[in-house]
């Protein structure tokens, strides 16, 4: 079945078209309009892009503070905060949070974290900024802004730091455990912790051949020969056995 339809409206004049059944009246407009080459009057109908001159604007900003010197990007603050509607105006923030980090911007670096937590803006950023505090030393602004489960390195610094001041470092030393159980060397910010564990008697035969186990049956052999050196003699054998099965892996 065909129809004649006419659309004065933009200028169409007896489109031919087949039935298009259950399509909707606007999408069946559509159609017709591009059948009959009125695609300037379609891209009339395509919504404007409202962020086009904000979004030139961003790039000038980001730039800026990516190549300015950082004890000028200050001067930058009236320029972000201007594209405040602006969908990705967090990314300026945290850029310059980034180029500024320091303990004297502990409040606003907080304060981003917390307003945009869960948010893609902020993801990474406590990592750096935990980072930076640790290579600086500031152990209480550390312990501040850590959060569980961020990985080996800054669970074993936080640990460590924790053991420092605790009068019950046993009780603390039980959450190596969870460090210890990994087929792969964990970072050397782990080294002192591990030097703990074990001097405090934690460290047992049992726990090492778990890890044997584990190295293994993940293809990490290399460590192996260092984890056989922790065993009392009469069971490096369970190493070696480990070393002879995984030899051909």
């Amino acid at each position: 079945m065909s129809l004649n339809i006419t659309f004065q409206r933009f200028g169409l004049v007896h489109c031919r078209t087949s039935y298009l059944g259950s399509l909707s009246f606007r999408l069946l407009t559509i159609l017709l309009m591009l059948a009959c080459g009125e695609t300037s009057v379609f891209a009339q109908a395509l919504p404007q892009d409202t962020f086009e001159a904000q979004r030139e604007r961003f790039l000038e900003v980001e730039k800026n503070l990516r190549t300015m010197p950082s004890r000028s990007l200050d001067k930058l603050d009236r320029d972000i905060h201007a594209l405040a509607t602006y969908p990705l105006y967090p990314y300026l923030l945290r850029l310059k949070l980034e180029r500024t980090l320091s303990l004297k911007n502990k409040r606003a670096i907080e304060s981003f974290l917390e307003d945009y937590s869960g948010q893609p803006a902020s993801y990474g950023l406590r990592y750096r900024w935990l980072n930076y505090l640790a290579s600086k030393g500031h152990n209480s602004a550390f312990m501040d802004s850590y959060r569980k489960g961020m990985g080996a390195k800054l669970t074993c610094k936080a640990l460590g730091y924790q053991l420092a001041s605790s009068d019950n470092p046993k009780a603390l030393l039980n959450d190596v455990d969870a460090l210890w159980y990994h087929g792969k060397s964990q970072p050397d910010e782990c080294d002192p912790l591990f030097y703990q564990w074990r001097k405090n008697g934690l460290m047992t035969p049992e726990k090492v051949i778990a890890r044997i186990e584990i190295a293994a049956k993940e293809g990490n052999r290399r460590i192996i020969p260092y984890l056989k050196r922790q065993l009392p003699d009469n069971e490096t054998y369970i190493a070696d056995a480990w070393l002879a099965v995984t030899r051909d892996v």
